[in-house]
């Protein structure tokens, strides 16, 4: 949302209980980049909670949680 008005989609890999947003990826390690766009997707929804999953080489996994500043 941008001035109340909807700017885009996202389509998130996994919605666990609507309070969990899961993201996957397949890539050699999880970059700043992959944590950005979790962020992203955390910030944009009521979704507090997300989880980024990597399944390349071996399995890596972040939790983020997202507390909006007032």
């Amino acid at each position: 949302m941008y001035g109340g008005k909807p700017v885009g989609d996202f389509i998130t890999d996994l919605l666990i209980e609507g309070s969990v947003l899961v993201e996957l990826k397949a890539h050699k390690t999880i970059d700043r980049s992959h944590e950005n766009q979790l962020l992203n997707y955390l910030k944009s929804s009521d979704i507090k909670v997300g989880v980024l999953t990597d399944f390349e080489e071996s399995v890596q996994i972040r939790r983020k949680i997202f507390t909006p500043t007032k």
